[in-house]
């Protein structure tokens, strides 16, 4: 079964599982920062990696255009994200997320708080760097650090 196929938001709760557990057990035997450490190298790789296979489906080639199209996907699944859209004007895009369901999902797992930015918030920079080193992300403001909302704007250069 291609993993691709799980619904985003089913995926995201089954990874945050055993990353929970993962979590606890690190947290256990290296404290908390060094945990914290090490969880956010295993999803900013994963975000990476999945950054460059979205890059590679790409009939053209990475471009801004074509990497607005993975916040189209994410906006399109019920229940992960309220947004004021997006705006794309020649090498830039704005977007502002109103409500994170990844966050709330964790919340409601009973995950610790100090993971939740971990497991949802960091995969953003690192998707950006897998899809294209002309690609550059902003992001004064996110929901996971207490934020009424995640400002981002992306950059083609």
């Amino acid at each position: 079964m291609d993993v691709n196929q799980v619904p985003l938001l089913l995926r995201r709760e089954i990874e945050a599982s055993v990353l929970g557990q993962v979590y606890q057990s690190l947290r256990r035997r290296m404290g908390q920062e060094e945990a914290l450490s090490v969880m956010t190298q295993i999803v900013e790789q994963t975000a990476e990696e999945a950054g460059r296979a979205f890059a590679a489906a790409s009939k053209s080639g990475p471009s801004l255009e074509h990497f607005c199209t993975i916040w189209d996907r994410l906006m399109a699944v019920p229940g992960s994200l309220e947004t004021e859209g997006y705006e794309l004007e020649e090498s830039r895009m704005r977007l502002k997320v109103t409500g994170c369901g990844y966050l709330k999902l964790y919340q409601g797992m009973g995950l610790p708080q100090e993971l939740l930015p971990v497991l949802s918030c960091c995969r953003d920079f690192a998707f950006a760097r897998g899809y294209s080193p002309r690609l550059h992300l902003e992001r004064p403001t996110f929901i996971g650090q207490g934020d009424q909302a995640c400002r981002f704007e992306y950059t083609w250069q």
